[in-house]
């Protein structure tokens, strides 16, 4: 246990781009945001949160509160960034959260909904779309080659239902790019492409599944920016100065 003589406020830390006094000094609030399965290992968090911040130094030269408020977002979802279920991206001076396909497994598994991940057809592959055979609406035998893509296909499987299959061809996937504010110039339609379309089916099969809160939330603010008053109904407390040094595990 280590302490220091100073009030850390996390918009100050941000700004002297000091990751871990940010994280430590909204720890409280962060853990107690937790869902928890996630508060149970709560250091854990608060370390892949440093880790994100010094491995994309250009949050840190956002608009803290915008970062602050993906981060509290993050937390009360229960989603990890920088493994895949959840991107906190730089844009314009703000933070922008956006749900990876994953966190959207994820929230749908906590509402007791089995996504299976997206798939990708490639030219030559074996692939057939049945929608009147309800018990198997796909079939698809991959070449397993890396042939450009022409389809994206995703199922979920609800208990005592028949599965539920959502399919896009690519060019339904592009005119969703097109739609988008970078219209794929940039960000992650342009630096992952395919994960984007994986996402997107994902999102349109959702429209057919049972949601929980969690997952209301996330189709709100997925690729927004928020502020930290958005999402706390409290406002940032000051860190107190005492530091737990966590250990890894």
């Amino acid at each position: 246990m280590s302490s220091l003589t100073t009030k850390v406020n996390p918009v100050a830390a941000l700004q002297n781009r000091d990751a871990y006094s940010a994280i430590e000094a909204m720890k409280g609030q962060l853990m107690a945001a937790l869902p928890t399965h996630l508060a149970q290992n709560r250091d854990r968090y608060a370390r892949i949160l440093v880790t994100t911040l010094r491995r994309t130094p250009k949050l840190m030269q956002c608009d803290p509160l915008s970062l602050l408020g993906s981060i509290m977002q993050s937390a009360q979802l229960g989603l990890e960034p920088g493994t895949g279920q959840v991107h906190l991206v730089p844009f314009k001076n703000q933070v922008q959260m956006i749900i990876g396909y994953e966190g959207l497994i994820e929230l749908a598994r906590r509402a007791g909904v089995v996504i299976h991940p997206p798939r990708i057809v490639r030219e030559g592959d074996t692939f057939d779309v049945d929608f009147g055979n309800i018990k198997n609406p796909v079939v698809h035998k991959p070449a397993m080659n890396d042939a450009p893509m022409t389809h994206v296909w995703c199922a979920a499987v609800i208990k005592d239902m028949d599965p539920i299959v959502e399919v896009m061809s690519k060019a339904q996937c592009l005119a969703v790019m097109r739609s988008t504010q970078s219209k794929g110039k940039y960000g992650p339609w342009k630096d992952h492409f395919e994960s984007m379309c994986g996402k997107t089916c994902i999102r349109r099969l959702a429209k057919y599944l049972p949601k929980n809160a969690e997952m209301l939330i996330a189709e709100k603010v997925d690729g927004h920016t928020l502020a930290i008053e958005d999402v706390m109904s409290e406002p940032v407390v000051e860190w107190d100065g005492t530091v737990e040094e966590a250990t890894d595990e």
